[in-house]
């Protein structure tokens, strides 16, 4: 007898990928760059610094079908450094995978192993200016604080 939870996380993660999903670019160096659909998560948690105060901590995560990180015909796991570009109209958006503060792993996979979470920081922001007197465009870049 089939899992049905097995079976469902499956047919979730499918779906996700095909009605909840947005097109990225993911990379690794200068040496693998993939366009894959993940849909956007966040993950927040709370810790406590050395001096006893409460700080609030918010990943911005990428939910993708486990299977879809395949350079070379290598199914590859997410890795501290890689990049997400993400394009929404005209402003583009550059993530870095890295860990959550507690220092695990940079990504999670759900139970069953169909679906995995990568958390991410905002690294940089681009988004065109029009200048109106010279009559071209340009690009502002906004680099997000670390």
């Amino acid at each position: 007898m089939a899992n049905l939870f097995a079976t469902t996380a499956q047919w979730l993660a499918q779906q996700r990928a095909s009605h909840a999903a947005e097109s990225i670019t993911y990379s690794r160096g200068g040496s693998y760059s993939l366009a894959i659909t993940a849909a956007k998560g966040r993950t927040e948690y709370d810790t406590i610094n050395a001096y006893g105060l409460a700080l609030k901590h918010r990943s911005q995560d990428w939910i993708i079908t486990a299977s879809a990180l395949v350079f070379d015909g290598t199914t590859m796991r997410p890795q501290r450094g890689d990049r997400i570009t993400y394009v929404s109209g005209d402003t583009t958006e550059t993530y870095e995978v890295m860990p959550l503060v507690d220092g695990e792993d940079c990504y999670r996979l759900e139970p069953h192993g169909y679906t995995m979470r990568i958390h991410t920081r905002l690294i940089d922001t681009e988004t065109p200016i029009a200048i109106a007197a010279a009559g071209n465009l340009t690009t502002s870049t906004t680099a997000a604080l670390a």
